[in-house]
């Protein structure tokens, strides 16, 4: 619940920000990251081994913000207007 908490304040974060945040170990927090992303909870944005940074997709998509789903979905529209 705390990782919740935290993902609400801040939608982008890295496994030393949850170390830091929710004060538990490095393997903790990892595990704990890679628990959300099986549940498609968190997904990697920047496609690295190191330093990876996970965006909260569900709580995003609530703002509108495209996710990677939906800007691949564009790129096979004849139409690149707005969506609706």
């Amino acid at each position: 619940m705390k990782l919740f908490s935290l993902l609400f304040g801040r939608p982008l974060v890295n496994v030393n920000l949850v170390t830091r945040e929710l004060g538990v170990t490095f393997p903790t927090a990892n595990r704990l990251v890679a628990r959300f992303e099986e549940l498609n909870l968190l997904s990697e944005v920047t496609g690295q081994r190191r330093s990876r940074v996970f965006r909260y997709e569900p709580y995003l998509r609530l703002f509108g913000e495209p996710t990677a789903d939906v800007l691949e979905s564009r790129r096979g529209d004849s139409n690149p207007g707005p969506q609706h």
